[in-house]
């Protein structure tokens, strides 16, 4: 009778291993998705502020390139100002794909791409005019504060962009450290439950 109740209760032992392994395994699963999902959104983020990087950098090569110009009449300042303007629309391009599924960065882009075509007028514009009719005149157009305007309001959208982006990146890294954490419980969890059939098996308790 005896070698009966503790074959049950061995049997019952591994009936809940069999149960509770599966579950463990899931929500390790499911902990490591969400992990992987947050390292491609952190990558993502990264990636993003890398390009609005490069498109604040550009404009102000743009700029540095025009008043280069204006102050020697020398053409070959211009080599900024005319990379900027071929590279321009590629990071504006990949700055939409890259928040194609945030409409508020969108909208951002939006604004951003019309002050930066508003700054580029304002550069050729200056530019012409030093050809045309001297370092003077280009000069006035410049203090009409117009170029600096733009300029200010170009720095702030991405501004704006970078915070929201590295608002959701912190985000994101809760997200996976909270699911780092959730795994390691989980696997603790399984194999004390498993110790404690161990521990606690009839053929152990009379060995």
């Amino acid at each position: 009778m005896r070698w009966r109740l503790e074959r049950s209760l061995i049997l019952a032992g591994f009936l809940a291993a069999a149960v509770i392994l599966p579950l463990v395994g899931w929500e390790s699963y499911r902990d490591t998705v969400r992990v992987a999902k947050a390292a491609q959104a952190r990558r993502h983020s990264y990636e993003l502020g890398r390009v609005l990087d490069e498109t604040r950098a550009l404009v102000v090569d743009a700029e540095t390139g025009q008043r280069g110009f204006l102050l020697t009449g020398d053409a070959a300042y211009l080599e900024p100002y005319h990379e900027a303007i071929k590279n321009l629309d590629r990071v504006t391009d990949e700055l939409k794909k890259l928040t194609s599924d945030n409409p508020e960065q969108q909208k951002r882009i939006d604004a951003l791409e019309s002050l930066i075509a508003g700054k580029l007028a304002e550069l050729q514009r200056t530019i012409d005019r030093h050809r045309t009719h001297g370092l003077a005149v280009a000069t006035q157009v410049v203090l009409e504060g117009q170029g600096k305007q733009l300029m200010d309001r170009i720095r702030a959208v991405l501004t704006e962009m970078a915070d929201q982006e590295n608002n959701l990146c912190d985000d994101r890294s809760q997200e996976m450290a909270d699911a780092l954490t959730g795994t390691r419980r989980i696997v603790l969890a399984g194999n004390i439950k498993q110790l404690e059939r161990v521990v606690t098996s009839p053929s152990l308790e009379n060995a």
